[in-house]
């Protein structure tokens, strides 16, 4: 692990800063000059890690107030909660949707990478001396979405822990993936192999997937805006007329989908500055990040507007719902045996629970549910009950 993790001055705080807004251009496959990262802090993620080194050195100068605001503009603004006292390193990326809690005493190393909601804490575990115990993570790890860290645990480098997971034990192998409820090592990558990879394309860096843009003309979106506040009607058991559309609009969840919609359509037609106002609307208001190249059919639900991701090589059919605190996209953990960039191809009629991940080239069938908090990464057939971390088929509906 890294040892870049001493209170900083003015000016290593903003060389850390300018690190994290760098690593995070290296991740996405954008070149890294100043316009780009000025345009990053307009994002949750790569605000939300620019404003907790400028805490950190408040906290350090002992500018008790002007920590006190800059904490306050990291939960209010980046929907991240990430305390002065924490050690990390260069290269912090957190997720756009907000959600991570990193406590005090936690120390990160370099070029660590959060994909989404998730919680590191030692309070209330048995045996923690609150006054000395720690969790350590090491360099190049990477923390998936509505994973927990409980305890005081040590990770080595290179680690991944799986989305959904609980790990409560310590790791002490480079390269170990972490899976379940409690985690346990799955399996060993290489360790020099993971920091040459991008958890946030899927792909080696430098190397982007292919994601093309379907068109789509101001009659199709507006049909599907038309199916999707329909859907949500007929959800809701309540009439499907334009008085009802115009109320539901007044739904955080509906409005943040019909602003998707839009998104979609200036972004087929080029109008790149619109499209980029929509996906901010969305990320600002509603933690949610719907990638434009994403295929999603008509009659698509967010029953609660919170920390949602859909990627690029998505494929979703009519009907679906989902809930709140969902990541859908490709594979972001490294796995040497050849990785495949492709998302998920979900069916008809399909509901994501709270919290529930599907993530890898995999088809989910019609009339699946995946239970909450359940990560799939596999394919499951029509009518499928999904369960568990990694989820397994329970029942059929």
């Amino acid at each position: 692990m890294n040892s870049d993790l001493q209170k900083p001055s003015l000016r290593e705080a903003l060389r850390l800063a300018d690190a994290d807004l760098r690593r995070r251009c290296e991740l996405d496959g954008r070149r890294n000059s100043l316009p780009v990262r000025a345009a990053l802090l307009l994002r949750r993620g790569p605000l939300g890690s620019v404003l907790f080194r400028l805490s950190d050195y408040t906290h350090a100068r002992g500018w008790r107030l002007l920590t006190k605001l800059l904490y306050f503009a990291l939960y209010f603004m980046a929907r991240a909660e990430v305390h002065v006292g924490a050690r990390i390193g260069p290269g912090l990326v957190l997720p756009d949707i907000g959600g991570v809690g990193i406590p005090a005493f936690a120390d990160i190393g370099r070029n660590c990478t959060f994909l989404g909601p998730a919680l590191l804490t030692i309070g209330g575990m048995e045996g923690v001396d609150l006054g000395s115990d720690r969790i350590v993570i090491g360099d190049d790890c990477i923390i998936g979405h509505n994973a927990r860290i409980m305890g005081a645990v040590r990770l080595a480098d290179a680690t991944q822990v799986r989305h959904g997971s609980v790990v409560i034990a310590s790791s002490d192998k480079p390269g170990a993936v972490l899976a379940g409820m409690p985690a346990r090592r799955r399996k060993i990558v290489a360790a020099a192999a993971l920091a040459r990879w991008s958890p946030l394309t899927g792909t080696p860096l430098n190397i982007q997937g292919e994601a093309s843009m379907i068109e789509q003309g101001l009659s199709e979106t507006m049909r599907l805006i038309r199916e999707d506040i329909g859907f949500r009607c007929r959800y809701e058991k309540k009439p499907d007329t334009v008085l009802t559309a115009l109320k539901m609009m007044f739904n955080p969840g509906v409005f943040a989908v019909v602003v998707y919609r839009w998104q979609k359509f200036f972004a087929a037609h080029h109008l790149l500055p619109l499209a980029k106002l929509m996906e901010y609307i969305n990320l600002v208001f509603f933690a949610v990040a719907v990638d434009s190249r994403a295929r999603i059919a008509g009659g698509l639900v967010f029953i609660h507007s919170h920390s949602i991701y859909i990627g690029p090589r998505v494929t979703i059919g009519r009907n679906c719902l989902l809930f709140h605190q969902n990541s859908i996209g490709f594979s972001p953990f490294f796995a040497e045996e050849g990785q495949d960039a492709r998302g998920p191809v979900i069916g008809d009629d399909v509901i994501v629970g709270a919290g529930a991940s599907i993530c890898g080239p995999i088809t989910v069938g019609s009339g699946t549910k995946v239970a909450v908090n359940s990560t799939l990464d596999v394919d499951c057939p029509d009518n499928s009950v999904m369960f568990g971390v990694p989820a397994r088929q329970v029942a059929k509906t």
